[in-house]
């Protein structure tokens, strides 16, 4: 399937733009559209309300906080810059159900993996340590359980308060969409945060992750098709790829082009697309050749395709590099709500973009106006530190 391209004029984000040290999108590169069985970090975007006014499920403003990198140490900042405490670490993960990877010991480093040494464990959103570990490898809370290495060989599931739910595996993906494939002994398929199995499969089946109670599965690698969370079969295979369900559409290929389908497995618009990707915000991302626009939930198409590298919508708008090499965001129908101005940009998050300038990092709002200043090497999107931050693909 093609990719959508990485351009020259945006390297620059690969270099700067990676919280955790770990590569993240310029406009347009999109590691969700991929083949199903292969991970991936990203999460999904829940349908946007009032851009930059989410919630938390009390009704009250949630805490709000974005990883940054600086003076060779990383931190965590409020959307107004200013720093939520003062603990810096070599390394960190993004919060999410309420709790954020720190590496203790280790020492900074500019490859994959990022620091070399030292071991992990998590803090709460006031810095606090919550789960001391140690941990070798800086995992994720998806809906509230980390899958680990507990030790060389063996995967296990922990709990927000440290203690081992589940041991004795030899595979463990994570929590994404709330079931986790794994392999024990001779057993594979999904289960659940208590380690139990939901549902089994033979070990020779390709799987993705869940999301919208749907996972994409192959028995022979070449035809996919979706299983629900009871591992029935609810689309049979029949594509050629297929990626996530996201709004209850899932981009698949067929025939050798693109298109959507719903949860019964039909078709929705046209199937004519060079490439594809999950939708957010009613909003699909399609190309023709090398060049992206979107559809909309009908297939439908909104935006024509004559862009070179386009983002996902977020609250609204999303980053694309326009003809003259800058970045700017369109909103739903196409128009230019901030004009093409940055030499990179990301997805808006609470209010907030990541921008480069002069190869440092700052944030904008969401009239395009720099709002934190750029003196970050490396940044991540804000995030609502309690949530099960698999729900936003930006990462």
């Amino acid at each position: 399937m093609a990719m959508r391209s990485l351009e020259l004029a945006l390297i620059v984000a690969l270099v700067l733009g990676c919280s955790s040290d770990r590569q993240k999108k310029p406009p347009g590169d999109q590691s969700a559209v991929q083949p199903p069985g292969q991970t991936t970090d990203d999460g999904f975007a829940s349908t946007a309300g009032t851009p930059g006014s989410r919630t938390g499920k009390s009704g009250q403003q949630p805490t709000v906080l974005a990883a940054v990198l600086e003076n060779d140490r990383w931190g965590f900042i409020n959307r107004d810059g200013t720093y939520a405490f003062e603990d810096r670490w070599p390394l960190v993960r993004n919060f999410s159900s309420g709790l954020a990877a720190v590496n203790v010991g280790g020492q900074r480093r500019l490859v994959p993996g990022g620091s070399l040494g030292g071991h992990y464990q998590y803090v709460d959103a006031t810095g606090d340590v919550e789960v001391e570990g140690p941990f070798p490898n800086p995992g994720i809370f998806w809906n509230g359980y980390l899958a680990t290495m507990l030790k060389p060989g063996e995967a296990g599931i922990i709990d927000q308060k440290g203690r081992v739910v589940a041991r004795g595996f030899r595979d463990l993906r994570g929590f994404y969409g709330g079931l986790s494939y794994a392999i024990k002994d001779d057993r594979a398929g999904f289960v659940k945060p208590d380690g139990t199995w939901k549902f089994e499969l033979p070990k020779t089946t390709k799987v993705g992750a869940f999301h919208d109670g749907l996972v994409a599965f192959s028995e022979d690698g070449k035809t996919w098709g979706f299983l629900d969370e009871a591992g029935k079969i609810v689309i049979a295979s029949r594509f050629e790829q297929a990626s996530q369900f996201w709004q209850k559409r899932a981009p698949v290929r067929h025939k050798g082009k693109w298109g959507f389908v719903d949860p019964t497995g039909k078709f929705v618009g046209p199937v004519e697309w060079d490439s594809a990707g999950p939708c957010l915000e009613e909003r699909c991302p399609v190309a023709r050749g090398d060049r992206w626009g979107f559809v909309d939930l009908a297939g439908k198409l909104v935006i024509e395709p004559k862009y070179r590298i386009v983002r996902d919508f977020h609250e609204g708008l999303a980053a694309v590099l326009a003809d003259n090499g800058k970045v700017g965001y369109l909103d739903s129908q196409g128009a230019w709500a901030i004009e093409p101005q940055f030499k990179a940009a990301y997805d808006f998050s609470f209010g907030r973009a990541i921008f480069v300038s002069r190869q440092k990092i700052g944030f904008i709002d969401r009239s395009g106006k720099p709002v934190i200043a750029p003196r970050f090497d490396r940044a991540n999107r804000f995030v609502d530190v309690h949530r099960s931050n698999e729900d936003d693909r930006s990462e």
